[in-house]
């Protein structure tokens, strides 16, 4: 492949194409835990609609559990909404590397790219720093990040109809 993109360049379809493929593992490991999330937030008494806008907002694995587990409990909104906020501090350190691996993108595609991050297409995405400097590579980052968004709220999606409520 690295034959067709010296002679023609890469185009958007193939970066497409090489995020979603990278994405693949992403996808296979998500599905069982977000489904288990499902599950479990329909036990703690969440609606489906409820726990799968959790995966669309939130979008961080640990942090849903812990606030599936805390709304259980009955603990507060605020004291839910900082505990999220102290375990994710994390990904700042993240988005900041990140911001650094690809500080010759656009600007426009920065930002938008770090909201998108998780800890698994940190690590995926550090393994391919290449893309970057490719004419589309703004569209493997893209393709490989929702891969994974999409993934954990299908997941989340899947386990909230396969849950029960207690």
């Amino acid at each position: 492949m690295e034959l067709v993109e010296k002679k023609q360049g890469a185009t958007s379809t193939m970066m497409l194409k090489q995020g979603l493929t990278v994405g693949i593992p992403i996808i296979l490991g998500y599905l069982p835990i977000a489904i288990t999330y499902g599950v479990l937030a329909k036990q703690a008494g969440l609606s489906l609609l409820e726990l799968t806008m959790m995966s669309v907002l939130v979008y961080a694995g640990a942090s849903q559990f812990m606030g599936v587990n805390m709304i259980a409990v009955g603990v507060g909104a605020m004291e839910i909404i900082i505990a999220t906020f102290i375990l994710n501090s994390r990904h700042f350190v993240m988005s900041l590397s990140f911001m650094h691996a690809i500080r010759d993108m656009k600007t426009a595609w920065r930002f938008p790219l770090t909201l998108t991050l998780t800890d698994e297409s940190f690590a995926v995405s550090s393994m391919h720093t290449d893309a970057v400097s490719k004419k589309h590579g703004k569209w493997f980052y893209i393709s490989l990040f929702f891969t994974a968004y999409l993934s954990w709220i299908f997941g989340s999606f899947l386990g909230g109809v396969l849950g029960k409520n207690t």
